[in-house]
């Protein structure tokens, strides 16, 4: 399928879901994902006094904080829009402690981390305090075995996508599970090597599939049915961005489709200079349109404009 362009103008007001204090005089948001170029990009290589080695996961708050997975430290790391370093957690005593962190998700003013091979997910303040945890490891409702891509939808609702189990738990803002879908296969439906996962502004549910042979991004409703599945050969992260195009890593390339599932553009090479990537585990995009990278073997973030 050939690369399409895709222009589309936003309103940005107080209504809007990702609207915040420090952009309020944007009227307007203007992103032709097609007009990408390395010379736009920006590398990231450390956050305070220290480098990143592993980043994982990525997301970002209504107020354009960025809201890193550091596996190498254990630690989630928050920068502000501009990558100053604003705090670190993970590092501290008890249920707070995160041991193998691997994805992140903001929403109604949570964090939400899984941890890999400890089989939780825990809840934490937007100033990174510990609140909560839930789950242990199993096949059983509210159970894990490999928790990895997080999501909130606009209800309060965390999607957790379990690699292991092949399928996605949904859970209130009590810790308590309510429904889940998806299950081991190569149908409709079905998942074979799940690991991300996306809600666009209607709660459409994305979540990648990175089966070498039968994956891509599958799409189900908020309540778990499916509706179509987008082709793409290995894609890993994903997110949406406020134009609710779908961002994805498809090998070492950045992937974007309109939100009608239509092929954008690809950019990217194999390699560490600006517009290169190298095994890419998190991609988000912030309130206008800014998209970002962790790249595990460059041991970095790359900021992408338009």
């Amino acid at each position: 399928m050939a690369a399409v362009p895709y222009v589309h103008e936003t309103e940005i007001g107080e209504t809007s879901r990702r609207s915040s204090a420090h952009h309020n005089n944007v009227k307007t948001m203007l992103r032709d994902y097609t007009k990408i170029k390395a010379q736009n990009c920006q590398l990231i290589t450390q956050f305070g006094e220290k480098k990143f080695q592993y980043p994982w996961d990525i997301t970002t708050t209504t107020n354009d904080d960025v809201v890193v997975v550091e596996r190498e430290y254990n630690t989630v790391v928050i920068l502000d829009k501009d990558m100053n370093l604003v705090t670190t957690f993970g590092q501290e005593s008890e249920d707070s402690k995160l041991n193998n962190p691997i994805g992140v998700a903001v929403g109604h003013n949570i964090i939400a981390v899984s941890e890999f091979y400890e089989h939780v997910v825990k809840k934490f303040t937007l100033q990174g305090y510990y609140l909560s945890k839930f789950g242990s490891y199993g096949s059983e409702n509210g159970q894990f075995n490999n928790p990895q891509g997080l999501a909130f939808n606009s209800k309060g609702l965390l999607y957790v996508v379990n690699y292991s189990n092949c399928r996605v738990q949904v859970f209130d803002s009590s810790n308590r599970f309510l429904f889940k879908f998806g299950s081991k296969g190569s149908n409709p439906g079905q998942l074979q090597v799940p690991r991300c996962i996306a809600l666009d502004s209607s709660d459409q549910v994305y979540v990648t599939d990175c089966d070498i042979s039968s994956g891509g991004v599958i799409v189900f409703s908020e309540d778990g049915h499916f509706i179509n599945k987008i082709n793409c050969n290995t894609p890993y992260a994903i997110c949406l961005s406020p134009d609710n195009c779908i961002i994805t890593s498809d090998g070492h390339v950045i992937t974007v489709f309109s939100p009608t599932h239509q092929l954008i553009t690809k950019f990217g090479t194999t390699g560490s200079q600006r517009g290169q990537f190298d095994c890419i585990y998190g991609v988000a995009v912030n309130s206008v349109g800014t998209i970002f990278v962790t790249e595990n073997n460059n041991h970095r973030l790359q900021l992408i404009t338009t």
